[in-house]
C-alpha cells in the first residue's frame, strides 16, 4: 500500500509540475504578445522632429535582425556553435545534428535564444548616435534586451531598450521596439528534425524519396552532399542545406546548414 501511495504522491507531484510548466509558457507568450501591441503604440508618441533617431533605431534593428537570421541559419541555428560536436569548414563552425547515434538537432527554443543573444551583441555596433549629438540632440540610453519568437511563416522580435531623446524642448522616452519578420525558420527546424529522425534509422544512407516527401511537406527545398569530416572525427559525413523557398532575407535565401555523420 505504502508503494501504491507514494506512485500516486509522485505522480500529483508530476501533474502539478506540468501544469505549472504549462501556465509559465502562457503567461509568457501573452506578455511577448502585450509587448508587440504597446511598442506599436509608442511608436506613434513620437514627435516629428525626434523620428529621425527612432528611424536610425528602427533601421538598425532591423539591418541586425535580418543578418542575424542568415548567420543563424548559416550556423546550423547557432549564434555561436558548439565546438564539441561540430566540424571547422574554412573559417566556419558547422555543427552536427546526428552524430554517435544521437539526435542533436536545436529544438526553437534554443534557435531561439541563440538568435536573441547575436541581436543583442551585434546590434551595439550601428545603436551609436555620434553624429545626433553633433547638431543638438541629447540622448540617454540603456543596454538593449532581446525577446524573439518563433512563428510559423513568422519571426517576432522585440527589444527592450530605454531611452530618452532630446532636443531644444522636445523630449521622448521609448522602451520597447518590435519587428516582425515573415520567415520560414520554423519549417526549416521542422524539416531538419524530420530529416534526422528518416536518417537515424538507417545512417550512411540518404533517403532520397524521403528527402521529397520532407521538402513538400514543409515547404523547402533540401540538398544533400556526402563529405569527409575534416576535423578530429575523421568520419566520413553528409551536408544538408535546407533552402527557405517562401521568403528571401536582403535578398538573400535563409539557409539551414548543418551535418550528420555517416
Amino acid at each position: 500500500m505504502r508503494k501504491k501511495g507514494q506512485v500516486a504522491l509522485y505522480l500529483i507531484i508530476g501533474l502539478i509540475i506540468l501544469a505549472i510548466v504549462m501556465v509559465v509558457f502562457y503567461f509568457k507568450g501573452e506578455f511577448f504578445k502585450s509587448l508587440f501591441e504597446k511598442s506599436a503604440e509608442e511608436s506613434v508618441l513620437v514627435p516629428p522632429q525626434l523620428m529621425v533617431v527612432k528611424n536610425h533605431i528602427d533601421n538598425c534593428f532591423e539591418t541586425t535582425s535580418n543578418e542575424g537570421l542568415l548567420t543563424i541559419g548559416n550556423n546550423g541555428g547557432y549564434y555561436k556553435v558548439p565546438t564539441d560536436k561540430s566540424i571547422i569548414w574554412f573559417a566556419d563552425s558547422v555543427p552536427y545534428y546526428y552524430l554517435n547515434r544521437e539526435n542533436l538537432v536545436p529544438s526553437i527554443k534554443i534557435i531561439e535564444k541563440e538568435y536573441s543573444s547575436y541581436i543583442k551583441d551585434n546590434i551595439k555596433s550601428c545603436l551609436n548616435f555620434t553624429e545626433f549629438v553633433k547638431i543638438g540632440y541629447s540622448i540617454s540610453s540603456k543596454s538593449p534586451l532581446i525577446s524573439t519568437k518563433i512563428n510559423n511563416k513568422t519571426v517576432d522580435i522585440i527589444m527592450e531598450y530605454p531611452i530618452t531623446i532630446k532636443k531644444l524642448q522636445t523630449s521622448v522616452s521609448l522602451r520597447y521596439f518590435k519587428l516582425r519578420i515573415n520567415s520560414n525558420v520554423a519549417a526549416l527546424q521542422k524539416a531538419s528534425g524530420d530529416l534526422v529522425d528518416s536518417y537515424s534509422k538507417k545512417p550512411g544512407y540518404v533517403c532520397l524519396n524521403c528527402l521529397e516527401k520532407i521538402s513538400a511537406k514543409n515547404n523547402v527545398s533540401i540538398d544533400a552532399l556526402p563529405h569527409q569530416d575534416p576535423t578530429i572525427f575523421e568520419n566520413d559525413i553528409v551536408w544538408f542545406l535546407i533552402d527557405d523557398t517562401g521568403y528571401e532575407l536582403n535578398n538573400k535565401t535563409l539557409t539551414l546548414r548543418f551535418v550528420v555523420e555517416q
